[in-house]
């Protein structure tokens, strides 16, 4: 089974490291957005149902997060791609 190569492995590490914190600013966005709804908004609180209300906090915190490591990875692939130089022959 081949290895990986050292960059791969600094590429995942920042990319989840980069997932890791959009995640934590995304939760503090939504739970606060949250709060505010559940707090001010007759309407959210007994017209949504639970797992309504559970979808709105949980999945912008994990789409969030997602997307970040998928592009921060996509971005440091690139970064490390090999550069390929014509031949003159």
């Amino acid at each position: 089974m081949a290895q990986e190569k050292p960059e791969n492995q600094n590429c995942l590490k920042e990319a989840l490291g980069q997932g890791f914190i959009s995640g934590l600013k995304a939760s503090a966005v939504s739970g606060a957005l949250y709060y505010l709804a559940w707090k001010n908004s007759h309407f959210f609180r007994y017209q949504f149902n639970t797992s309504t209300r559970t979808a709105l906090l949980v999945m912008p915190i994990f789409y969030t997060t997602y997307l970040n490591v998928e592009l921060s990875m996509h971005d440091c692939k690139r970064r490390n791609e090999p550069e390929y130089v014509a031949v003159k022959d």
